[in-house]
């Protein structure tokens, strides 16, 4: 009957829900300030669909609950629209929009190349000698490996 989303309203500098009916329109918009939960009912629902709409701004309640900044107090300064948006979605867990940011991602391993005899020692020679960026950009070419292997090819056989 009625659906809910969560907003990061940069405009107010809070997270709010907006309920929706089953067109898709919104009917309602719910977010908490300092002095409590505010709803602001943007189309009066029908008196049969009274309890489900009650229902959904409980849920819309509950929902909000879990998200840390939703009042807006103290944003990040000089934070760029998206940015603040971001910051009012951050939610208790550590998530935003279900990335955990408390989650360390160590990079991509380097897959070495494999490198003919002939070709190491060409390179190698060009490195030494002060060519770092020639020796990886032959690396590539003969190879068809990224930067960051032939990079980690030459730190590692260098």
């Amino acid at each position: 009957m009625f659906s809910i989303s969560v907003l990061g309203n940069v405009d107010e500098c809070r997270t709010e829900c907006e309920i929706s009916d089953d067109t898709g329109a919104a009917v309602a918009i719910v977010y908490e300030t300092h002095d409590g939960w505010n709803i602001d009912v943007l189309m009066e629902p029908k008196h049969a669909h009274l309890a489900a709409f009650d229902d959904s701004i409980e849920a819309a309640k509950q929902s909000l609950s879990h998200y840390v900044n939703r009042v807006g107090s103290n944003p990040p300064q000089e934070a760029t629209a998206s940015g603040l948006s971001l910051w009012l979605m951050q939610k208790d867990d550590g998530t935003v929009l279900g990335i955990d940011l408390n989650k360390q991602s160590s990079p991509p391993e380097s897959i070495l190349p494999k490198v003919s005899r002939g070709l190491g020692e060409r390179v190698r020679s060009m490195a030494v000698s002060g060519h770092q960026l020639a020796s990886i950009r032959e690396l590539r070419i003969e190879t068809n490996c990224s930067l960051q292997d032939a990079s980690a090819w030459l730190k590692h056989n260098c």
